[in-house]
């Protein structure tokens, strides 16, 4: 058979729900997935430009380091309608992702672009940071840096509120794949009802739209400090052993072990050691403000609440 190449992306927004996506669709017998997330090849050599965080270098060389390399992640891909890839990355550098796709995928493809409140958004991704020992600045301070730091050859990640101007990320993709061919979720809405988001997205993929992942109830990619260090430093083990053994390892088991590893992480996971300010919010929510009124005229749906702040803070 024919090397097989995604015709589906999702292509950011990060912190948006990608993880849990990519997930989820990993199991839908229609949906070819790639094992690993975040291949990047399309954004590689600007990912590239910009190494200069802490962690940053070890980041990269994770991503994929040539198209053979790229290839050979859909190489056990069948005739499944869908073929999927996801890579945060693409929507944020769309500038050189977009022609890319075109040339090396072509022009028929379907595009995922998840978004969710961009304060919150923002806050997520530094928590992540934090959490993983590369930020050290408290998120107000974080914001503040953010342009120096950029100008310093940070990382796109370390831009907290940069990834969250998402009318520039969804325009170029309306344009160069039409409207039809985009479909934009909204997490808050998706997580309202997973269930029946998972089968609308399966249903526009033209796939079974009555095919529900076990796992629904999970959310991956959750970040947080761990309550209990040892139970983490013991769930990362036994991920990291469950990973190398996957192809020995019966499905079913393998598939149960995933589920009660990430729901185990999840509840021993907390952020609220981690406020976020008012000062901040208000400070994000002026930012953000334009953008939220553009992208809400651009997918017909009123996003502006968002910037009201929570009652209690803006946590």
């Amino acid at each position: 058979m024919k090397q097989r190449l995604p015709n589906t992306l999702i292509v950011g927004v990060p912190k948006c729900g990608t993880s849990s996506m990519h997930t989820y669709f990993r199991d839908h017998p229609q949906v070819y997935v790639s094992e690993k997330k975040e291949l990047h090849w399309f954004s590689r050599d600007r990912i590239a430009a910009n190494l200069a965080g802490p962690g940053d270098r070890d980041v990269f060389d994770r991503i994929a380091p040539t198209f053979d390399a790229y290839q050979a992640h859909f190489a056990d891909a069948g005739d499944e309608p869908i073929v999927l890839e996801a890579s945060p990355s693409y929507a944020y550098f769309n500038d050189t992702v977009i022609p890319r796709l075109k040339d090396t995928l072509g022009s028929d493809l379907r595009i995922i672009l998840q978004i969710r409140n961009p304060i919150k958004r923002a806050h997520s991704t530094w928590v992540h940071m934090v959490t993983n020992g590369r930020e050290t600045l408290s998120f107000h301070d974080a914001i503040l840096a953010e342009e120096k730091r950029a100008a310093e050859g940070y990382g796109d990640f370390w831009r907290y509120a940069g990834h969250g101007f998402y009318s520039p990320q969804i325009e170029p993709f309306y344009a160069n794949f039409g409207r039809e061919n985009v479909n934009v979720i909204v997490l808050e809405d998706f997580n309202r009802d997973r269930k029946q988001g998972f089968l609308d997205l399966a249903r526009w993929l033209g796939v079974d739209g009555s095919f529900l992942p076990q796992d629904l109830d999970v959310a991956y990619g959750h970040t947080g400090r761990a309550k209990n260090p040892a139970l983490k430093a013991t769930l990362d083990t036994a991920t990291a052993a469950a990973v190398k053994l996957k192809r020995i390892i019966p499905k079913g088991v393998y598939d149960r072990a995933r589920i009660l590893n990430a729901k185990l992480g999840r509840m021993n996971t907390t952020r609220d050691v981690y406020p976020l300010e008012d000062r901040t919010w208000d400070l994000l929510a002026e930012r953000f403000r334009a953008d939220l009124e553009r992208t809400s005229a651009l997918i017909d749906q009123d996003l502006t609440p968002w910037l009201d702040r929570p009652r209690g803070g803006g946590q």
